[in-house]
């Protein structure tokens, strides 16, 4: 499944029409939860379980939170910047 990450409220800045394909995978033996970050007005959340690959679209300045659940609820183990994790050709 292909998500997307978008930043609606400012359409006429052209680095927020252009988009990059992301790609997470879930290396942990614990289920993660990802949350976009800086897009308050759209927001993202996916479950990804152990070993589970994910890919998404998103505009380059979007950040990715990383939740990992315990008993206690969700941790912000990581934010990584959607830039870091876009797919390159080759």
């Amino acid at each position: 499944m292909l998500q997307t990450l978008l930043n609606s409220k400012n359409a006429s800045d052209n680095s927020d029409l252009r988009r990059i394909l992301c790609f997470y995978f879930n290396q942990s033996d614990r289920i993660v939860l990802l949350k976009s970050k800086n897009f308050p007005s759209k927001h993202f959340e996916r479950v990804v379980f152990p070993n589970q690959r994910f890919m998404f679209e998103a505009v380059p300045h979007a950040d990715l939170e990383v939740h990992i659940g315990d008993s206690g609820g969700w941790t912000v183990t990581e934010v990584i910047p959607c830039d870091r994790l876009q797919v390159k050709e080759g």
